[in-house]
């Protein structure tokens, strides 16, 4: 699950990446320099975090199910 937060005003955004198990250090690094690359060619800041085991899913309802309209936040 990929999650990313905003800051307001300040051209900022965390990543948090969430997985059911440990992703290898390799990955890690892998995602983080890719990560680092376009937000320095987009001229924001940020960074990137990993969750694992567990990964604290954030559960979004299937609004077929639900019978919900629109978009949960």
């Amino acid at each position: 699950q990929l999650d990313g937060l905003v800051g307001e005003g300040d051209s900022s955004l965390e990543l948090i990446i969430r997985s059911d198990s440990h992703l290898a250090e390799l990955i890690q690094n892998n995602i983080r320099t890719i990560f680092i690359e376009a937000i320095a060619s987009s001229g924001i800041r940020g960074g990137v975090n990993f969750q694992a085991s567990p990964a604290n899913f954030v559960d979004i309802p299937d609004p077929e199910v639900a019978n919900n309209v629109g978009l949960e936040v």
